[in-house]
């Protein structure tokens, strides 16, 4: 702790590389938020003094734009000029006004291929597009745990035929118990895998992006949206589903409580998300900033 805050301990060359960063993509689960889902009052003090200095934070999450407004709101992240990442990178969205920044989408014929795949495997099906979750009756008897999940959606059930073929989704999800969902995904064919970019982001959910369509894929786009360089990027993360975004970011952290490959693919290692990572990570640069004033 410094000046009453949590800070980290680096070497000459992490605090040069970190010194450069204006852009932090953060990730929410395990990262930005305690186990008990919360913002730690020093992470949301150490989030408010980065924006007096111009850093922009950019979350970076799975969930919809729906799923997160309560959380932009409650961090003072609505204002002009603010964005978010959602589903997994394959949208990125102003926060004020919720116009499409980057949608990475999956299609008509997509879908339809998921929706075969559903069946097959006997599992229910959501899929979402940025403004409704529909839920499709792959599975009859079976009821998808994901609006329970995820209750910011009214999820009316659909057929396919009921939307035109130009209608873009943003990703499908199976989600059931974990033992019958981990026995499924046995049964899916490695065809699928080389179509579609799949990752279990829960242990009852399986998410399916477009291919190519990552949290990795955001970051090139947060660039260009921010005009910013991968360098002035940084990506913090805990998980298997923030891998290809510590791959590209430019100064890519570790939690303290994040996966083995995580941590060593990671320039930086912060404190867990428990004890006030993010918050470290900020304060440190901050504390930087000044010293150079």
């Amino acid at each position: 702790m410094s000046n009453n805050y949590p800070v980290l301990s680096l070497s000459q060359k992490q605090m040069d590389q970190l010194s450069k960063v204006r852009v932090f993509a953060i990730d929410l689960d395990g990262t930005l938020l305690t186990s008990e889902k919360i913002v730690s009052e020093p992470t949301k003090r150490a989030i408010k003094r980065a924006r007096q200095y111009g850093i922009q934070i950019v979350l970076c999450t799975g969930r919809a734009l729906q799923g997160v407004a309560a959380l932009l709101k409650e961090l003072d992240l609505e204002q002009p000029g603010d964005i978010v990442i959602t589903y997994n990178g394959g949208l990125i969205q102003a926060t004020d006004t919720g116009k499409v920044l980057s949608h990475s989408p999956m299609t008509y014929g997509e879908l339809k291929q998921i929706i075969e795949l559903a069946k097959d495997i006997q599992l229910p099906l959501v899929a979402l597009d940025p403004n409704e979750g529909y839920q499709f009756d792959t599975a009859p008897g079976k009821q998808s745990l994901y609006p329970s999940l995820m209750p910011i959606f009214n999820y009316p059930t659909r057929q396919l035929s009921d939307f035109d073929e130009t209608h873009l989704f943003s990703k499908a999800l199976l989600c059931y118990n974990v033992e019958e969902l981990d026995e499924a995904i046995k049964q899916i064919d490695a065809k699928i895998y080389e179509q579609f970019n799949l990752f279990k982001s829960r242990p009852v959910l399986l998410e399916v992006m477009p291919k190519g369509v990552d949290k990795g894929v955001a970051i090139s786009s947060l660039a260009r949206v921010t005009n910013r360089q991968l360098n002035e990027i940084a990506a913090i993360g805990d998980e298997a589903n923030d891998l290809p975004m510590i791959k590209i970011a430019g100064v890519p952290i570790a939690m303290g409580n994040a996966i083995p490959e995580l941590k060593r693919m990671s320039q930086i290692e912060t404190f867990s998300n428990d004890q006030h990572g993010v918050a470290a990570v900020l304060n440190t640069l901050l504390d930087i900033l000044e010293e150079n004033i």
